[in-house]
């Protein structure tokens, strides 16, 4: 119980822990649960702790998944979110991804190499990258810059949608 502060080659954080977590290493693996905050860093993150309070997740692999209460902020090589968000998500890589599983309640802003979102954003989704691919539920405006934009047929809009390309976006005539 309490805080957590940890930092190693290779971490696992299984516990419930009433507090905050702080941990840095190699390959981080967290399950169970945190009463707090959680904040990592490391080589490859693999984060499936529900957390009362907002994630920080910083690595060249990031996988978040569970429920978070609060704002999720990733930023990696390679980042994916397939969680339960209450707040907001902001995720930054060379390869983003909200995944089929991701629910997010508030915002989401996404921006890497790829980008490719195919969950559901409860609000409004920012997303820009080289490619931009869209196959999520996104239940407020959508705003999105890329090189290449394609949005595909499971892809659903309840606000407006506008992008920025120096290419016609690639709409399915199903989305």
């Amino acid at each position: 119980t309490g805080d957590v502060v940890a930092a190693g080659g290779k971490l696992s954080i299984g516990d419930d822990i009433s507090g905050d977590v702080m941990v840095a290493g190699g390959k981080i693996k967290a399950t169970g649960r945190v009463g707090g905050e959680l904040t990592a860093a490391g080589g490859s993150l693999d984060i499936d702790s529900q957390v009362s309070g907002d994630v920080l997740a910083l690595g060249g692999s990031v996988d978040v998944s569970n429920r978070i209460d609060g704002d999720l902020k990733l930023a990696g090589f390679r980042v994916e979110a397939n969680a339960q968000v209450a707040g907001k998500v902001m995720a930054a890589g060379g390869r983003g991804i909200l995944g089929e599983a991701a629910d997010i309640k508030g915002n989401a802003w996404a921006i890497g190499g790829r980008v490719e979102i195919d969950g559901t954003v409860g609000k409004d989704l920012r997303a820009a990258g080289r490619r931009v691919a869209i196959g999520g539920n996104i239940l407020g405006n959508a705003q999105i810059d890329g090189l290449e934009i394609e949005i595909l047929p499971t892809a659903r809009f309840r606000g407006n949608v506008t992008y920025r390309s120096p290419r016609k976006a690639k709409i399915h005539p199903d989305a």
